[in-house]
């Protein structure tokens, strides 16, 4: 008896310490005493519920679909060193699928896929971050010359496993890359390591965009002188990221200037322009000369000018003068020849001479008339000076040519009539000759009511003895848009329109600037006509 109590009892001691034993190394998480990526040096919290649910997850693998095979992007080593047995080792496996990671049993040798709710928790722990590849923002470079440009603006996004966007920014602090040209040809390369989604090309100048296409249709050229920004976007856009890369450089485009005359012999009345185009200094226009004061290159759209005007009392004959730009210098002769100007017999109702030939009524005239003559306001958007754009302002009766000596009640004057005198029926409309800016509208005692506008680049046109005005200083007005009827006011002897087109205070022959030639009593009809 007492031997079998032995026996017994040295049983239940060995099934107790197997038990034991078995309790104390069985993989459980009360028998994990640290759990690490070694490769990382990154430890895990034992006591975060969500690494204990891990190690509940790794003690039945079992449970899940077994591969063979597996495509991954991050492979780490994960090391659960137990209290009372030998460490335990498995590698996780992620890639660009988020829904599911892959575990595998480095002592079986068996690898298990896994899709649940532990996924997105492993795809963000810091050790696993490399397999976010698309993190860095795709970048390309645009190469001059076999160097790179610098300066670049980059906006970046990109998704993480918990489908939340990320946002970068770059920005390259770099002084602007200037390409200088005397030609056009502009050329540049766009390079990058991986496919683009697309690529644009903007071009602007002036704050003005001339130019918006994609690359591959090619590369703006510029057409005229000056600087234009050039700005390349790459374009990226995936499951994952998206975002673009915008670098600018300048281009200073300084091409030969191109001159051209429109004549070399005019006739007193007539004018001359001298077009430049390609100009890429206008600063260092000039015009050498001893013909008149004041002649200059302005700017007309996109062309500088310079209008070389005569009129009646310019004197007849041969003058030179030397124009250019920079290096660029040119001669030029030309001839202004007589004309012959008509004589004028008007007879004045003396009350309409005293009231209106007055030194009040000078003073006032030489107050407002002639400043407004010097108002040089109006910017033309487009070169107008030698194309015939003007327009004819009323029709009617030409009763005074242009350059017309008078004499007033048998008596001569000391000037040359300044315009054309249009008569018609009072309240006939009239409509301004080209588009401008109103520098003086206003009623003065010789000239009656009376309209002055400037069309820029010192081209004026004036419009006296209205009846009535529709437009006051300031306003700008188009070709054509009515700014007045005909009346007879201050110095006139019936309903009629005075028109003057001037050179600020040099009076031109309004017949070019609206026909090409002078207005006479001989063809005023067939050119009104027509």
């Amino acid at each position: 008896m007492k031997k079998i109590l032995y026996s017994s009892g040295i049983i239940v001691v060995i099934a107790l310490v197997a038990l034991l034993y078995t309790y104390a190394t069985a993989f459980q998480v009360r028998n994990v005493d640290s759990m690490s990526i070694i490769d990382q040096e990154y430890s895990f919290d034992l006591e975060d519920e969500t690494v204990q649910l891990l190690i509940k997850k790794l003690q039945v693998l079992k449970q899940y679909e077994q591969v063979t095979d597996i495509d991954s992007i991050v492979s780490e080593t994960l090391v659960l060193d137990m209290k009372y047995s030998q460490e335990k080792t498995f590698e996780i496996s992620l890639n660009h699928d988020f829904s599911s990671v892959y575990i595998t049993d480095i002592k079986k040798e068996i690898i298990y896929q896994v899709d649940d709710d532990l996924v997105t928790w492993l795809y963000m722990l810091p050790p696993f971050e490399s397999v976010y590849t698309y993190k860095t923002p795709l970048r390309h470079d645009l190469v001059i010359d076999d160097k790179k440009v610098f300066g670049a603006s980059v906006d970046y996004f990109y998704m993480t496993a918990d489908k939340q966007w990320h946002a970068q920014s770059i920005e390259e602090d770099s002084e602007p890359h200037i390409m200088i040209i005397t030609e056009p040809n502009v050329m540049f390369s766009v390079r990058s390591d991986v496919d683009m989604y697309d690529v644009m090309l903007k071009v602007s100048k002036d704050d003005k965009i001339l130019y918006e296409k994609p690359l591959k249709e090619g590369i703006y050229q510029p057409t005229d002188n000056g600087q234009y920004i050039y700005e390349v976007t790459s374009s990226w856009k995936d499951t994952f990221y998206y975002g673009h890369e915008s670098t600018s450089f300048i281009v200073e485009a300084q091409y030969s200037p191109v001159f051209t005359v429109s004549g070399d012999s005019i006739s007193q009345g007539e004018f001359i322009i001298i077009k430049g185009s390609g100009i890429y200094d206008p600063e260092s226009l000039y015009i050498d000369q001893t013909y008149m004061e004041g002649l200059s290159f302005e700017k007309n759209g996109d062309l500088y000018e310079c209008l070389i005007p005569s009129t009646y009392y310019t004197t007849p004959g041969v003058y030179s003068l030397n124009y250019g730009v920079g290096q660029y210098e040119y001669e030029f002769t030309f001839e202004v020849k007589t004309r012959e100007f008509n004589l004028q017999f008007l007879t004045v109702d003396e009350k309409t001479t005293q009231t209106t030939q007055t030194a009040e009524a000078y003073a006032e005239y030489n107050k407002y008339y002639k400043p407004a003559l010097l108002k040089n306001v109006y910017q033309s958007e487009a070169s107008h000076l030698s194309d015939q754009a003007f327009v004819l302002p009323v029709t009617g009766r030409i009763t005074t040519e242009f350059g017309v000596q008078r004499y007033v009640n048998n008596k001569p004057t000391s000037y040359h009539h300044s315009g054309l005198d249009i008569a018609n029926d009072k309240g006939t409309e009239v409509v301004s000759t080209y588009d401008g800016e109103v520098v003086l509208a206003m009623s003065l005692i010789v000239t009656g009511n009376t309209v002055v506008i400037s069309h820029g680049n010192g081209i004026f046109s004036s419009y006296l003895h209205m009846d009535s005005l529709n437009v006051e200083e300031g306003d700008k007005v188009r070709t054509g848009e009515q700014i007045g009827t005909i009346g007879s006011t201050g110095f006139s002897t019936g309903p009629h329109l005075h028109f003057t087109i001037s050179y600020y205070k040099m009076n031109l022959e309004p017949g070019y600037f609206i026909y090409g030639e002078p207005v006479t009593y001989e063809n005023y009809k067939t050119l009104f006509n027509n």
